[in-house]
């Protein structure tokens, strides 16, 4: 099982021989979770901790066992990978995410949903807590992002690690599944639950935005602003 994985890109890849660290992370992920590894990653962001709370646990590894991947150090952010039970799916729930502004690469940042991914998870479920760049959003309300703006100019397709795994230049003309977010509209219609669409502004953080960073950003085209997802 080690041998060779196939990408979306459908390019073989060794996982033995992919560069250090991510082959350390994926090497143990496999070992640790055998026929337990995830199809579905779901990414809990602050205040979002309990949300899977209904979901059978099969098992919690802590990010501080994972070869490769850093410690959360955000508050509200527990850093547990835990492989669920979900109607008959398995599940990943990345209790807690790291972020660039705690002073981690990109690189960082993604290697444990790299991995999932290499492992054979094909869906992720990526969720945060955002501020509003415009009253129409008011605290509480949902937003399904269709879009979003990158402040940053930081990217994880730059390294070694990326090009290891596949290719680095993305059509990012639909960052975000429409069939998926279709989906969601749906389900959120049928059960009554209020949902906007918008477009999302990475900024770095850790400290917010000013009254005019929200002015510009809300000119821009951006409903709402966070330090991750992207």
């Amino acid at each position: 099982m080690l041998e060779n994985s196939s990408n979306n890109n459908g390019r073989n890849i060794n996982l033995e021989n992919l560069p250090s660290p991510i082959n350390k992370t994926v090497l143990y992920l496999e070992r640790q979770l055998g026929k337990n590894s995830p199809g579905i990653i779901i990414v809990l962001g602050s205040g979002l901790g309990d949300v899977m709370a209904d979901t059978k646990i099969l098992r919690e590894i802590p990010y501080s066992d994972i070869p490769g991947v850093p410690v959360s150090t955000v508050s509200g952010h527990k850093g547990v990978l835990v492989i669920a039970e979900y109607k008959n799916k398995t599940i990943g729930i990345l209790r807690g995410r790291l972020h660039t502004y705690e002073g981690y690469t990109p690189d960082d940042v993604v290697r444990i949903i790299r991995s999932l991914a290499l492992l054979g998870a094909h869906t992720a479920v990526v969720t945060n807590a955002a501020g509003s760049t415009s009253k129409k959003n008011g605290p509480g309300d949902i937003v399904i992002l269709k879009d979003h703006i990158n402040m940053n100019y930081q990217t994880p397709l730059i390294s070694l690690e990326a090009k290891a795994l596949g290719e680095t230049f993305l059509d990012m003309s639909e960052p975000y599944n429409n069939k998926l977010r279709k989906k969601i509209i749906s389900t959120a219609k049928i059960n009554n639950i209020k949902l906007r669409e918008g477009v999302y502004a990475w900024t770095k953080g850790p400290q917010y935005e000013t009254a005019a960073e929200i002015k510009m950003l809300n000119k821009l085209g951006a409903d709402v602003v966070g330090m991750s997802t992207v």
